[in-house]
């Protein structure tokens, strides 16, 4: 009698555990079918989540590395979508210029990048170089040729200072960045 009673409460507990993990199994391939959903009309043949992408050189240091929440890669074009992008370019000298943007658009299996929307980009202070920062919209950015650009507004901030124009070109490796036209500029010199 005991052990029949046991035997039923074992058989209920087991039962209870297989339709928690069946539950659980539902869920997850659930996520699983969303996330392959057909994105713009079509289908993603892989896709990342909390994802971070390092690219060394040809001597083994790191070049640039990409993180984002989500990446959809499609076959058909070579293209992806990503979801909260932020890219760091690493320079020689050892600086890192920093971009973030909502979304990007990566072509070419990374060659190049589209960040879309608003774009933000820093580069940290060294000696005697303040901390730049700029902000601008649709930004390209090459990283294998350490070079980005835009057609749109821009405004530029390095330390106290301020400029603001009409596209961009950066040169990320030389660290110069050049703005197109309609610059105007707000410059504080300060004593040393």
């Amino acid at each position: 009698m005991v052990q029949a009673r046991h035997n039923k409460r074992l058989i209920g507990l087991s039962a209870v555990v297989v339709l928690v993990l069946l539950a659980w199994w539902m869920q997850q391939d659930e996520e699983f079918s969303r996330s392959l959903e057909r994105i713009d009309g079509r289908i993603p043949d892989y896709y990342l989540k909390d994802f971070q992408v390092a690219v060394m050189d040809e001597t083994g240091r790191l070049a640039h590395r990409l993180d984002g929440r989500s990446l959809n890669h499609f076959a058909e074009d070579d293209t992806a979508d990503l979801s909260q992008p932020l890219l760091r370019l690493y320079r020689d000298d050892g600086r890192v210029w920093v971009m973030q943007s909502r979304v990007a658009k990566a072509f070419d299996g990374g060659d190049y990048l589209l960040l879309e929307g608003e774009v933000e980009v820093h580069r940290e202070a060294a000696a005697g170089v303040p901390r730049l920062e700029m902000t601008s919209r649709d930004l390209w950015v090459y990283p294998e040729r350490q070079y980005a650009e835009s057609d749109e507004e821009v405004v530029v901030r390095e330390g106290v200072s301020t400029t603001r124009g009409r596209g961009v070109q950066i040169d990320l490796a030389g660290a110069r960045l050049s703005l197109m036209s309609a610059v105007q500029g707000n410059y504080v010199f300060t004593n040393r």
